[in-house]
């Protein structure tokens, strides 16, 4: 049996090793080409890093990533915070605006990058929140409850605008709205024992507001005894004796008591009771300033006098001619036609006349007119005339005596040169001239520069000394020669300046500045370190700073409409009026006495701009728009200028501006002391260069607030700098700062513009 196995045993082994060696070559030829012959892989697709949001709105959001290389295009997907289901998208860019989400909600996403070869692995999730939506107020709330007014409260929303408020009678349909940048609002002029409701709105953003709340309701006291409300120009039916006042009625009112006197006179008020809420004052003295306080009679009980109203009255019906002294024309060897201002209600008017100093009889002749040519006088001879005026009910007194000297034939009378002033003071001055050959006397004529009548005065010597001058003004003179047998032609006219008053006359500044600021009480801005610029003035030795100066009201349009009217015209709050008034105002009664007045507001976009508001520029800052029209007491919009129009050349400002800040510049908006910071740069920066010019130049800077915060009486800074500024003790107190304008006198006052 084993030998014949042997030829197979062999047979197996050759196979064997025939396949050893096969697989021996075929491994050997394999190693060798993967040492020469490297095996490529694909690279793997990249993980985007750099996540992040922006664009976020309530329900919209942009999400964006760093692009990552040899990209086709991404997944996205995002979900809610805490929640397992994701939502997906896809982008060709490195961005992706997602829409339909959910307010004030937190999100996160992640991305994954998709290439050629296949996906990527997907971010780290990144987290964003969508907006909250404008949130309403809460807490509504009512303190400082009182028969006429009540504080109405709210929590405070950080991050806002500012709050709408909307107010009304309980059971009625018309609001009164209004705002307030802090969490609270005094409501005044409400009615007695009356249920009012409140609501109130949050306004985010420009384009953002909130509903209004719920309304809230409070109820006001029963009405005390109140003082009347007096309105400055309520005065009517104005003659020279008598005079009708006003004043707003008081509820609970059985009637009033009424006291007047003449102003600043210091005498006993005289007194009237009146069962309505207005007054006939008889018994007064023809063009005189009188002033008169009202308080309110309760069934048990009487209010304070309200503070003073002021009116004056007219003149006598039939005045006393106002009579040039030199107001002679057409002179000749035997005539004159003599002249005199036209009185109101005359109807005709006597003239007297005679020799001067002779003491002989007067020659009285009548004229129809405000001149009269006398005749058959004698040649080379001083006159004296008188006029009387005729009216209806009678005459008047005569007039002072004018004179003239009639002219002689043939000798030439020269005329004066070399004329010059000395000693001026505030009111007086020394006139000098040359001595002229053959003179008898000389006729001196003056004036105040700019105005048409001359007063003439008589000199033997070559000087006169003048008095009665008004302070800080610009005045001219002639002399002419009086010969024996005629006068010579007057010289040309030279000119002086009176001194600037040192106490007892108004002085009277070339240019007045005065700039408004918003809404901060004395306290907060004499002393405060972030006003640096503003204490300086008021620290300055040419300054005078008001320590006792108030706001009227609040809110801010009242105040800047009394300030420019002495009334508020009805308006007690920041809403725009209907319509433009035509009560007297500042602008106009300064125009009325010959001055200009024009007012520059920070922001406003144009000339005459009568909107509401546009951009930082609010138009209840700036009372001259409410005046704009071709009415009564209605001023051209030329009147009212945006800041840029505001001159570099000093010199050519108005006699008054008004100055208003926009409600960045103005201290209005922004908090705490950088508000103030803010404003006291801006004042630096625009009035700073006007007051030092105006310290050399006869002008005047004044510096106020419309109102306090609320919270310090309304208390407000203002400060005077100027040339003509004295640190006198009693000019540091004011009671109420509006008298720095018309707010405090009556237009009818010609004294208190003359000098203004």
């Amino acid at each position: 049996m084993l030998k014949s196995t042997s030829p197979y045993r062999a047979l197996l082994l050759l196979l064997i090793l025939f396949f050893a060696t096969i697989f021996y070559v075929f491994g050997q030829s394999n190693q060798k080409s993967r040492s020469t012959h490297p095996v490529s892989f694909a690279v793997a697709c990249g993980t985007p890093a750099g996540l992040s949001s922006s664009s976020v709105t309530t329900s919209s959001a942009t999400l964006q990533w760093t692009s990552v290389s040899g990209v086709v295009s991404y997944n996205v997907q995002y979900r809610k915070t805490s929640t397992s289901t994701w939502t997906s998208t896809t982008s060709a860019t490195n961005s992706k605006n997602i829409s339909g989400l959910s307010s004030g909600t937190s999100y996160e996403f992640r991305v994954q990058t998709n290439c050629s070869n296949g996906l990527g692995t997907y971010s780290s999730n990144t987290a964003f929140s969508t907006l909250s939506p404008c949130s309403k107020p809460t807490g509504l709330s009512t303190t400082q409850i009182n028969s006429t007014s009540a504080r109405i409260n709210w929590t405070n929303i950080t991050g806002i605008l500012y709050f709408n408020i909307r107010y009304r009678v309980n059971g009625t349909t018309a609001w009164t709205t209004d705002s307030s940048i802090s969490n609270s609002k005094l409501l005044n002029g409400l009615s007695p024992a009356t249920v009012y409701q409140f609501q109130v709105q949050t306004r985010c953003s420009a384009g953002l507001l909130s509903a209004f709340t719920s309304s809230s309701t409070f109820t006001t006291l029963a009405s005390a005894c109140s003082v009347p409300d007096v309105n400055l120009f309520s005065s009517t039916n104005i003659a020279a004796t008598t005079c009708t006042v006003g004043w707003a009625a008081a509820a609970g009112a059985v009637n009033y008591t009424v006291q007047y006197r003449i102003r600043n006179s210091g005498s006993a008020w005289a007194s009237v009771t009146a069962s309505g809420n207005s007054a006939n004052l008889s018994g007064l003295s023809p063009l005189t300033l009188y002033e008169f306080q009202v308080k309110t009679n309760c069934v048990s009980s009487s209010s304070a006098y309200s503070t003073p109203g002021i009116f004056t009255t007219i003149s006598n019906p039939c005045n006393v001619p106002d009579l040039n002294l030199f107001s002679s024309t057409a002179i000749t060897t035997n005539s004159c036609t003599v002249g005199w201002a036209i009185v109101s209600g005359a109807l005709s008017y006597n003239v007297q006349y005679r020799i001067r100093n002779s003491g002989s009889a007067w020659t009285t002749v009548s004229s129809t007119t405000n001149s009269k040519n006398l005749s058959g006088l004698s040649a080379s001879t001083l006159y004296e005339f008188q006029v009387q005026t005729v009216c209806s009910g009678g005459t008047s007194t005569y007039s002072a005596p004018g004179i003239f000297t009639t002219l002689a034939s043939g000798a030439s009378c020269g005329t004066p040169g070399g004329l010059t002033v000395t000693g001026i003071t505030t009111s007086g001055v020394t006139l000098n001239w040359t001595a002229v050959s053959g003179a008898i006397s000389y006729s001196v004529q003056h004036r105040r520069t700019g105005a048409t009548s001359w007063i003439t005065a008589s000199a033997t010597s070559t000087s006169l000394v003048l008095t009665g001058l008004t302070a800080s003004s610009a005045y001219e003179f002639q002399v002419q020669t009086v010969c024996s047998a005629s006068s010579g032609a007057y010289s040309s006219a030279a000119t002086f300046t009176t001194s600037g008053s040192s106490g007892g006359t108004i002085p009277v500044p070339d240019h007045i500045v005065i700039c408004m600021f918003e809404n901060h009480a004395y306290s907060q801005i004499i002393g405060n370190s972030a006003a640096p610029h503003i204490n300086a003035l008021a620290n300055d030795v040419m300054s005078a700073n008001f320590t006792e100066s108030y706001g009227l009201t609040h809110p801010s349009q009242p105040n800047y409409i009394m300030f420019f009217s002495g009334g508020n015209q009805g308006v007690t709050n920041n809403v725009m009026p209907s319509s433009h008034f035509t009560a007297m105002n500042l602008a106009k009664a300064l125009q009325n006495a010959g001055r200009t007045f024009t007012s520059y507001s920070d922001g406003m976009p144009s000339v005459g701009y009568d909107g509401e508001a546009s951009g930082t520029y609010v138009r209840r800052h700036n009372p001259v728009a409410n005046w704009m029209g071709t009415g009564t007491n209605q001023v051209s919009t030329s009147t009212n200028q945006p800041f840029t129009a505001f001159p570099t050349n000093y010199s050519n400002l108005p006699t008054v501006s008004f100055v208003v800040p926009d409600i960045n510049n103005g201290m209005h908006d922004g908090g705490g002391n950088t508000a103030i910071t803010t404003g006291d740069n801006w004042y630096h920066t625009y009035m700073e260069p006007y007051v030092q010019w105006a310290r050399t130049h006869n002008s005047l800077f004044i510096l106020t607030f419309d109102e306090d915060d609320n919270l310090h009486s309304n208390q407000i800074p203002t400060i005077f700098s100027g040339q003509m500024v004295v640190q006198l003790e009693q000019l540091k107190t004011c009671t109420a700062h509006r008298s720095m304008a018309a707010g405090q006198q009556d237009p009818n006052d010609a004294e208190f513009f003359r000098k203004f």
